[in-house]
Parts: C-alpha cells; structure tokens; sequence
C-alpha cells in the first residue's frame, strides 16, 4: 500500500479517541489491503481472482440480468450511501484520489437523499414563495 496516504486517524476530528484504539489493537487497519491476497495478505489479491469470486457469487446468487452490475457497481452504491459523509472522508474511505472523481463518477442522486433534503427545507422560506 502506499505509505503516501494519510493515516485514517487524520480523518477523525475530534472524536473518543477509538479509531485510535482500534489501531493499537489490530495494527492493519489503514495498513493492510482490504482485500489481500490469500497466500500473501501483503499483497492486494489479484483482479483475476476476485472476478472468479464475483463471477461465482453471480452464479450461486442468481440475480435478475442488471446492465453494469460489477465491482464499480459496488463502489457507486458506497459512494451513494455514504454522501452524508464530508466529502473528503468519504473520498478517503472508498479509496478515491480526489474527491472531483467521487462526485462526477461514482455518487449518483436518489430519491431518498432528494426527499430528505426537501424535508428538511419544509417551513424555511424559499425565496419568492411562502
């Protein structure tokens, strides 16, 4: 892994001090891949292998046919899931470089974000309209 990113506690303001904690007690979190491989956890496990396991998990699932269902399927559901997040943690937790990249690839709106947000905006006074 790059040793040029930040460390994971960098992220946490403020805060109880437990992803500390949990650093001391398992020293890999935010120096170990998240998937590594299995003969070697130092090393990232190899695309070829983790697409036999999707292509596997695809076979013993069955889902309905989705057009780009994949592995980037799976990063832009946790970057539409965790767009609560600043923006800059939540870049730093789904391995993006830049958070422009977050934005304009992978976040996608939807309709319970939207609906929250109007929620939230129910008795301010939108300019022009009472």
């Amino acid at each position: 892994m790059s040793s040029s990113r930040p460390a994971a506690a960098s992220c946490v303001h403020g805060g109880d001090g437990a992803l500390e904690q949990a650093r001391r007690q398992a020293r890999a979190i935010g120096d170990a891949w998240v998937l590594p491989a299995t003969e070697d956890p130092s090393l990232p496990c190899p695309r070829t292998t983790l697409n036999k396991w999707w292509r596997r998990a695809v076979e013993l699932a069955k889902p309905p046919t989705v057009r780009r269902r994949g592995w980037h399927s799976l990063r832009r559901l946790f970057a539409t899931e965790t767009k609560d997040l600043p923006l800059k943690d939540e870049a730093y937790l789904g391995g993006w470089k830049s958070p422009q990249t977050l934005l304009a690839i992978y976040q996608r709106a939807d309709e319970s974000t939207m609906r929250e947000g109007l929620a939230r905006r129910d008795g301010r006074r939108v300019q022009g309209i009472r």
